[in-house]
């Protein structure tokens, strides 16, 4: 038998349904289509990924932070133009969905999570509650812990 096959939360997250994705607008969170002006949800996992935006499309990403999907380093690239951004995966209800943060939201998952540590707790697995602040043409999402 294969490692991959003794690991039994590979094995069982083999058959969890696949995330939606959570996409965040000026006016609140887009989840199936339907807007939502806030979330209440579980933090499970965070992970630093990379974005290049050019022309208002996304031309290039890297689901790792490190390497981009046609195999270019990201440290080899270094484009002015890409950002990090924080890749949430939460679960609100009985559904999984990811989040992707840009940088200022990202902030204000940090500053959550030195106040959890300050108080000597962990931010996986709490339960926070979600809002955005209308920017203009981009929403910047604010952390509460429940």
């Amino acid at each position: 038998m294969s490692s991959v096959s003794n690991d039994r939360n590979a094995l069982r997250r083999a058959f969890v349904p696949r995330s939606s994705f959570v996409r965040v607008t000026s006016k609140g969170f887009v989840v199936h289509d339907e807007l939502h002006t806030e979330m209440t949800a579980t933090l499970h996992s965070i992970q630093l990924i990379r974005k290049l935006f050019e022309n208002g499309s996304l031309s290039c990403d890297s689901p790792d932070g490190t390497q981009a999907h046609d195999g270019t380093l990201c440290d080899e690239c270094r484009h002015p133009q890409f950002r990090p951004q924080l890749r949430l995966e939460i679960t609100s209800g009985s559904e999984s969905y990811v989040l992707d943060l840009s940088s200022t939201s990202a902030r204000n998952l940090f500053a959550i999570e030195d106040e959890v540590e300050e108080q000597r707790g962990k931010l996986m697995n709490c339960t926070l509650r979600m809002l955005v602040i209308d920017r203009g043409h981009w929403g910047e999402v604010c952390f509460e812990r429940i």
